[in-house]
């Protein structure tokens, strides 16, 4: 596989230039570095740890590959199982414009999901506080090979973050990079259960990269913790 069209071929069985999509020859695997450059801590330290105890380095990929999130979305810092196809993080931004509908439905959805306590998927950041730079390029880009969701997404946007700033003001709810990377990958041709397999394929260069370096110099990890519960009680009080 040395092409974006390859990669489509491969996934889905249908030939495509890449030139059709896109306008140079870098396609899915243009827009899924951008979508690579995500919270470098997290990503680090899975195979770091693993590393770092010399264990199997392909474990170690199949490892931060497959760490799951608890339930929360990949801007709170991880992301789905690899394994979990059928719940991964990008195509629920998938889903979320599929349940909407329409623009006209997008406020009133908004406003009942969040009196609910849903998460809104592809909105809001751990560490971007205002709108994701990844997510303004991968806009442009959706733009540019004309993604057959691109101005309907454009304007679902544009509503939920306006009824953000209406419903948690302060609060700088802004899109995410999940957002419009699964409007590319939908472009591109790729089922929803391969959009993360297809982000994990533009990670493992720098999670290689990652174990070399750790394995290189190896030290293992020694976290340090300190205990903030309550102090010395006799047996009689724990009971």
């Amino acid at each position: 596989m040395r092409t974006s069209a390859d990669l489509r071929a491969w996934a889905t069985g249908k030939e495509l230039s890449a030139f059709r999509w896109f306008p140079h020859d870098a396609g899915v695997l243009r827009s899924d570095e951008l979508v690579g450059e995500a919270l470098i801590l997290f990503d680090r330290l899975v195979p770091l740890f693993a590393a770092a105890v010399e264990d199997d380095p392909l474990r170690i990929l199949g490892r931060r590959a497959g760490t799951p999130d608890g339930g929360r979305a990949f801007d709170r810092g991880a992301f789905r199982a690899v394994t979990h196809l059928s719940d991964v993080w990008l195509s629920r931004a998938l889903d979320l414009l599929d349940a909407i509908g329409t623009v006209e439905n997008a406020r009133p959805y908004l406003v009942d999901a969040v009196s609910r306590g849903e998460k809104i998927m592809g909105f809001g950041h751990r560490v971007y506080k205002t709108y994701d730079p990844r997510a303004r390029v991968l806009r442009e880009t959706a733009h540019e090979i004309n993604a057959p969701l691109a101005d309907y997404a454009e304007a679902v946007e544009e509503t939920i973050i306006q009824t953000f700033d209406e419903l948690k003001p302060g609060r700088s709810i802004s899109t995410n990079v999940e957002y419009w990377s699964a409007v590319v990958m939908d472009a591109a041709g790729l089922p929803p259960e391969l959009f993360t397999p297809t982000f994990v394929v533009s990670r493992m260069v720098g999670w290689t990269a990652h174990i070399n370096e750790q394995l290189a110099n190896n030290r293992i990890f020694r976290p340090r913790a300190s205990y903030i519960g309550p102090a010395l009680r006799s047996v009689s009080d724990a009971v």
